[in-house]
């Protein structure tokens, strides 16, 4: 027998207590198997993870590119936006100079008067007078029918 076991201990008592043991250590096992599947069975991993440094890296310097890509874009479509809106502002005879910063608005000075209209709609052949608008049941009302 071993040292650890006291010689006074019948072998019929060791036994149940060996058995009880083992019974007890298969319910705690099946308990863990229930709520944790196979992993229940595998040894706790110690030691933590390695920090993936390479892709840490990889991912900032693509954020960052990626940031600057749009900057460049917003400069680029606020520029362009500045572009067009000069252009339609010179073909409505506006002028931009130095000059123009002393007129209120947005530093735009009037070259020439706009044309006036001459009260005429058209002077197409193909374009008649304007119809009439339709007056439909909804726009009169319930009182009128």
């Amino acid at each position: 027998m071993d040292a650890r076991i006291p010689a006074s201990v019948p072998d019929d008592a060791l036994e149940e207590y060996i058995a009880e043991m083992i019974l007890q250590e298969a319910r705690q096992k099946d308990k863990a198997y229930r709520e944790q599947g196979i992993s229940a069975f595998r040894a706790p991993d110690l030691r933590p993870g390695r920090t993936n440094k390479r892709f840490l890296a990889s991912t900032i310097r693509n954020a960052d590119s990626h940031n600057q890509r749009q900057e460049t874009h917003e400069a680029r479509r606020g520029s362009a936006r500045k572009a067009v809106r000069m252009h339609s502002d010179r073909l409505r005879g506006y002028k931009y100079g130095t000059d123009a910063k002393d007129t209120p608005g947005r530093g735009l000075e009037r070259r020439t008067a706009r044309p006036r209209a001459t009260g005429r709609r058209s002077t197409s052949p193909d374009v008649g007078p304007m119809p009439a608008p339709r007056v439909r049941e909804w726009d009169l009302g319930k009182e009128h029918f």
